[in-house]
């Protein structure tokens, strides 16, 4: 069964976050870390794999090679059914049981000494496909 697939808001704003940072070093990885998220979402709309959330009544899947998890929730019943994206999170957030992590300004604050080590994983991931 496929489910119809939507996108909150904030993981618009986290993906594109992310991934401006990234492509502030070197667009190329960039665009490939936003390729490799987008294909685990979709993904998720033909079979929702992953764990239970760390918030409530949410799963997450991780980006196989990346170091990004896809925060989603299940809405509606049967046929009707569709995965939300509520949100993307680097694994290296400081993500508490319960709640979402603090302020986009924390992925900002971490990311030049990780913008190499990003783009060297968005590599290694490019050439296992």
């Amino acid at each position: 069964m496929t489910r119809s697939l939507r996108w909150s808001r904030s993981a618009l704003d986290d993906l594109k976050a992310q991934i401006d940072c990234i492509a502030s070093d070197n667009p190329a990885p960039a665009r490939r870390v936003r390729a490799a998220v987008r294909a685990a979402a979709a993904g998720l709309a033909d079979r929702s794999t992953g764990r239970i959330g760390r918030v409530p009544g949410t799963f997450e899947k991780t980006v196989t090679g990346l170091p990004y998890v896809v925060a989603y929730a299940l809405t509606g019943e049967g046929s009707r059914e569709s995965v939300v994206i509520l949100r993307v999170i680097h694994r290296s957030r400081d993500w508490p049981a319960g709640r979402w992590p603090e302020g986009r300004r924390a992925i900002l604050a971490a990311a030049p000494a990780g913008v190499a080590r990003i783009a060297r994983t968005a590599r290694v991931a490019r050439t296992v496909r």
